[in-house]
């Protein structure tokens, strides 16, 4: 426990730095103590889902981007989907690596469904 706490000394700037600027922190929504609460908390949620995808998904070339350029490398992907004959698609326009990327990010995080449930 101490070796890891001493690893996280002096990291608590850029998280504050990352949320503040990248996630809009620095301007509160509301004039209501309640909704800027539950706004930071949502904003909080983002930054721990965001930097648990860094960590476990996007490999070494991402895990230390900032979330502008995960937005282009990553989440900006544009596609179609389609619902015919009780089958749910989804066409990519995207390159090879992109779509990758965006697989990995699927395995690690995988969320189970009908139609992959197996039970």
């Amino acid at each position: 426990m101490l070796h890891w706490h001493r690893q996280k000394a002096g990291t608590i700037e850029h998280v504050h730095d990352e949320v503040k600027n990248d996630l809009g922190g620095g301007r509160l929504p509301s004039g209501k103590f309640g909704a800027n609460a539950a706004w930071f908390r949502f904003l909080l949620l983002a930054y721990n889902v965001v930097s648990a995808q860094r960590a476990l998904a996007l490999g070494e070339e991402l895990c230390t981007a900032r979330l502008k350029r995960l937005r282009l490398w990553v989440y900006a992907v544009s596609g179609r989907m389609s619902y015919t004959g009780n089958t749910l698609k989804l066409r990519l326009h995207a390159s090879v690596e992109v779509i990758r990327r965006l697989q990995r990010v699927w395995d690690v995080f995988a969320l189970p469904t009908q139609a992959t449930y197996s039970g």
